[in-house]
């Protein structure tokens, strides 16, 4: 049913940004760029009060693709919408005298859609830039998976820096992105409160 879901989930995002693209290259050129990304994630989760001795946090990397845009709306600003299927990599590890009992993935597999504000600093090759925005983190892992710890929907607030170098054939943007989860996500009555920061290294791909 999870695959179902995301498969049809980025179906539906795909085709009209698809639809779009073929506009373009049939019409003028235009401000206006489509393409797909990738990256690796570090999961910081942060909670309010101490956990026990017997709880331990654990922080993996992960990965995440996805498909976006950029809409031009003046010469340094342009507008990034998102979406991704992202592998995240916390957990939270419960021990009995130094003998795992249980592991908890905290949301192992989540959607995410993102709104970006790219404020752009032009050069004649490449140019450097900033962006603020949402972000919205849906889990899709069913709490049937014994090692699923079973969360709430994740608000949080990016920011990052990128670059963009154009090539022959699409422009290429390398961004490092911080993502400052806002909100607890935490369902078990075992932590009181869990929230979920990430640093990510993301590559975009734009034509």
């Amino acid at each position: 049913m999870t695959m179902k879901i995301v498969v049809s989930y980025l179906l539906i995002l795909f085709f009209p940004i698809s639809i779009l693209a073929q506009d373009e290259i049939l019409s003028k050129p235009s401000k206006n760029q489509y393409g797909f990304h990738f990256g690796i994630n570090y999961p910081n989760l942060l909670y309010n009060n101490k956990l026990s001795d017997n709880t331990k946090v654990e922080n993996n990397l992960g990965y995440s693709i996805g498909i976006s845009g950029n809409y031009r709306v003046s010469p340094i600003l342009v507008l990034v919408p998102k979406a991704e299927l992202s592998f995240n990599g916390g957990a939270l590890n419960f021990y009995k005298a130094d003998v795992l009992l249980q592991k908890y993935e905290v949301a192992p597999i989540t959607i995410n859609t993102m709104f970006h504000a790219r404020f752009n600093k032009e050069k004649s090759v490449g140019f450097q830039y900033f962006f603020v925005g949402p972000n919205v983190m849906i889990p899709l892992t069913s709490n049937q998976l014994s090692s699923s710890f079973d969360t709430k929907t994740n608000l949080a607030f990016d920011l990052g820096i990128g670059w963009n170098q154009p090539t022959k054939h699409f422009n290429f943007l390398p961004e490092l992105k911080y993502s400052m989860g806002l909100v607890n996500i935490n369902k078990n009555p075992a932590i009181q409160s869990l929230k979920l920061h990430t640093i990510s290294l993301v590559l975009n791909f734009m034509g």
